[in-house]
This record gives C-alpha cells, sequence and structure tokens, in this order.
C-alpha cells in the first residue's frame, strides 16, 4: 500500500466535506429556506424604502405638519408615487412557498391600505374635508394593525419552522 499524501488527505477531507453539505440538504425544510431568504435577502431592501417613505409622511404630519400646501406636495411628490413603487416591488417578490407568500400578503395589504390613506388624504387636502382626513386616519390605522399582522404571522411561521428572529 501507498501511504497518503498530505494533498490526497486534503482531497478527502474536502470531498467528504461537500458530501456532507450536500446530504444535509436533502431534508431541508423548504418554508424554512424561503423565510430565511425572504428575511435576510427580500425584504430588508424594501424595509428600508418603507421606513423611507414612512419618514417622510412623519415630516410632514403630526407634530411636524406646517400646512395644508407642504403635506399636499410631500404627499403628491413623493409619498404616493414611491408607496406605488413598493407595491409594485413587493408584489414582484419572488417566493418560493405558499406559506410566505401569505405571509408576505399581509404587508402587501398594509402598504396598499396605506395608500388608499395617503390618496384619501390628498382628496380631503384638495376639497378641504375634515371627514376625509379622519377616513385617512381609519385607513391609517388599518395599515398599522396590518402591519402588526405581518409581524404576527412571520414570527409564528419562523416559530414553526425554527427560524431564529433577531433585531439589527
Amino acid at each position: 500500500m501507498y501511504p497518503i499524501t498530505r494533498r490526497q488527505s486534503l482531497l478527502i477531507l474536502l470531498l467528504i466535506a461537500v458530501l456532507s453539505l450536500s446530504l444535509s440538504g436533502c431534508g431541508s425544510d423548504a418554508i424554512q429556506d424561503d423565510l430565511v431568504d425572504y428575511l435576510n435577502v427580500k425584504a430588508p431592501p424594501l424595509i428600508k424604502e418603507e421606513i423611507r417613505i414612512n419618514e417622510d409622511f412623519a415630516s410632514v404630519a403630526g407634530k411636524n405638519y406646517t400646512d395644508d400646501a407642504t403635506m399636499y406636495a410631500m404627499l403628491t411628490d413623493n409619498v404616493i408615487p414611491d408607496t406605488k413603487v413598493l407595491i409594485k416591488d413587493l408584489e414582484k417578490m419572488d417566493l418560493k412557498t405558499v406559506e410566505v407568500r401569505n405571509v408576505h400578503q399581509k404587508w402587501i395589504d398594509a402598504e396598499k391600505t396605506r395608500l388608499n390613506s395617503f390618496e384619501t388624504l390628498k382628496t380631503a387636502l384638495e376639497d378641504a374635508n375634515s371627514a376625509g382626513v379622519d377616513k385617512s386616519n381609519e385607513y391609517y390605522d388599518k395599515a398599522s394593525a396590518l402591519d402588526k399582522e405581518h409581524e404576527d404571522a412571520i414570527a409564528s411561521l419562523a416559530k414553526a419552522h425554527n427560524v431564529e428572529l433577531t433585531t439589527k
């Protein structure tokens, strides 16, 4: 018998490592894989965009409100068009499993409801209609409730598929 050279032993170890990695994928959980990809790769850029849009809106609403014209301009020029782009990006997200798609749909529903709030507010400002402002606030509150449903659905799916959620 010939002795195994250092290079040969390294190749054998590498082959064993590759085989073990490929075999470990055989019993993988497709939902777990999809959820991890969703949370770590696909969602973060859109979350940043959602945060930016909400910051734009907050810059002219609530304690930062100065006048209707400033709010109207922000809604018309930034918030509404950017929310529409965000919704399109959310809708074209490629998710592999029905379970993750169902969770993701809650985010889409929240953004569509938030867009409805912004558009209702824009119309209320155009018409100087305080009832429209109240209706816009109702839509915004509903969007916030849908955000919570989305977060809860993620947590539930993560728990069911052994995905540890951490905050950064």
